[in-house]
Formats: C-alpha cells, sequence, structure tokens
C-alpha cells in the first residue's frame, strides 16, 4: 500500500503531505517495476483498490477538482477545440495559448506561454519563457487555475 497526495501526486506517509498539505488516500497499486516506487501516481480517478494505473502528468481544475490529462510528448492548451485541453468562455485565453511539453533527455515538464497577450502564469508569476514545472506548481491561464499533478520520481 502507498499513500498519495491528490493534489500534487508524490508518495508519502502520514495523514497529510508535507508539500501542499492536502490529505492522504490510500491505494495498492500493481504491475508496476521497482522503479515506480517513488513515481507519483495521480490516484483521484482510480476507482478500484487493485487497478493497474499508467503513469501520465495531469492538470487538476482548482474550482472542482476535474483531472486533465497532460499527453506526452506536448499537450497544447487554448480556446481552439484542437487543442489536447480546451477552456472556452473566457475571452483571455487565446486560441493555441500555451503548452506543456515532456523533455525525455531532462526528465521533466516543460511551460511555454505561446506569446499571448494575457500571459501564463506559475505559482502566479507570469511566464514569459520556459519554465521547468514540478508537482503541486499552480498553472493559470485565463480565469482557469490549475494544480499540475506529476507523474515524475521525486
Amino acid at each position: 500500500m502507498y499513500e498519495f497526495c491528490t493534489i500534487c501526486g508524490r508518495p508519502y506517509s502520514g495523514t497529510n503531505c508535507l508539500r501542499c498539505t492536502q490529505q492522504a488516500i490510500t491505494v495498492q497499486v500493481s504491475g508496476f517495476g521497482a522503479e515506480t516506487l517513488g513515481r507519483a501516481v495521480a490516484t483521484s480517478d482510480i476507482s478500484s483498490k487493485h487497478k493497474v494505473v499508467e503513469p501520465m502528468a495531469k492538470l487538476k481544475v482548482t474550482s472542482d477538482g476535474h483531472l486533465h490529462a497532460v499527453p506526452r510528448p506536448i499537450c497544447r492548451i487554448g480556446s481552439d477545440p484542437d487543442n489536447d485541453i480546451v477552456i472556452s468562455n473566457d475571452d483571455a485565453v487565446a486560441r493555441f495559448h500555451a503548452q506543456i511539453s515532456f523533455d525525455e533527455a531532462e526528465n521533466e515538464y516543460v511551460l511555454r506561454d505561446l506569446g499571448t497577450k494575457d500571459g501564463t502564469y506559475l505559482n502566479a508569476t507570469r511566464s514569459h519563457l520556459d519554465q521547468v514545472i514540478f508537482g503541486g506548481d499552480m498553472i493559470k491561464i485565463g480565469k482557469q487555475k490549475f494544480y499540475f499533478v506529476s507523474d515524475l520520481p521525486l
């Protein structure tokens, strides 16, 4: 049995995550090799304690907890329906607003604003350059705020 934070996805012991103070949930995860023991697995959408879960990063909407998968190698975000994550009914969101890419060589996720006038914010700071993101980081696009739930080792 492993305990995972429902916000940042990091495994931990105890009743609250030391990083973001979210309460733990306990899930039995099977079907992974030993390298997965330190890997964060988003568990808030797991319905069975014995379900095999493939690691994948997610964006968690802060207002309602909805989870959006972040596909590799690139996840595009914006108001256009061709994006992986579509944010509609928000004039501050450009058609192609931002992207999250996975850099396999560096084993990290990178957030990039695609030159929008209203910007993309990482932890309340406007992001002008490529920014490495970690589990628990807050991303704001238009009025929408997300927590990044990582699938990478700690």
